[in-house]
């Protein structure tokens, strides 16, 4: 067959003749047939960010799958219709697999923005946490201190220095049992008086 034969026939009886014998000149005639299909499909997928030689390309693959599984005999529609169909499935599956790249590249690249950003935050928050702990055991610290002078007797401050401490004065005498006791009492209502 020439180039003038497949030049005569419709495109049924070219693709039939070409499912038969496969023939690069027919094969070229009939992308040629489907050019203005083509170029359609280039301007309606224009996201897909293939050139005009890419997505020919990509065409031309899916005009020779479309040629091996058409079946001229018993089909109700036409080639030209069963391409057109055919060629828009096999762009969206395109621009679904580069959508999905894009998605999966942005939530890894967020995942790691959020992961700096959780661990930088968490940074902060524990400096400034430690700072202001710092600062209120210094001002706790100081306050204590304060509230020890506020003390008159002997006894409330030694029963002071046993709150602080948690532990008790070693004396064996139950009058100065019950006298620490009480005192360390009054001390602990003195020092909530004195921090409210």
């Amino acid at each position: 067959m020439g180039m003038l034969d497949f030049e005569q026939m419709d495109t049924t009886t070219l693709v039939i003749a070409l499912q038969h014998e496969h023939d690069e000149l027919g094969f070229v005639e009939l992308c040629n047939r489907f050019k203005p299909l083509f170029y359609r499909l280039h301007k309606k997928f224009y996201n897909l960010n293939f050139t005009v030689d890419e997505l020919q390309q990509e065409m031309r693959l899916g005009l020779f799958d479309c040629l091996q599984k058409f079946k001229a005999v018993g089909y109700r529609q036409t080639f030209g219709a069963y391409l057109k169909r055919m060629l828009q499935h096999r762009l969206l599956d395109h621009w679904r697999h580069q959508q999905t790249q894009k998605a999966i590249f942005y939530r890894e690249n967020c995942e790691l923005l959020d992961a700096e950003h959780d661990h930088e935050y968490l940074q902060k928050r524990v400096f400034y946490s430690n700072l202001y702990q710092a600062d209120n055991l210094l001002e706790l610290r100081e306050t204590l201190t304060e509230f020890g002078y506020c003390l008159n007797s002997e006894l409330e401050r030694t029963a002071y220095h046993d709150i602080l401490s948690g532990r008790e004065s070693a004396n064996n005498d139950q009058k100065t049992l019950m006298q620490m006791s009480r005192a360390r009492t009054r001390v602990r209502k003195k020092l909530e008086q004195y921090l409210k």
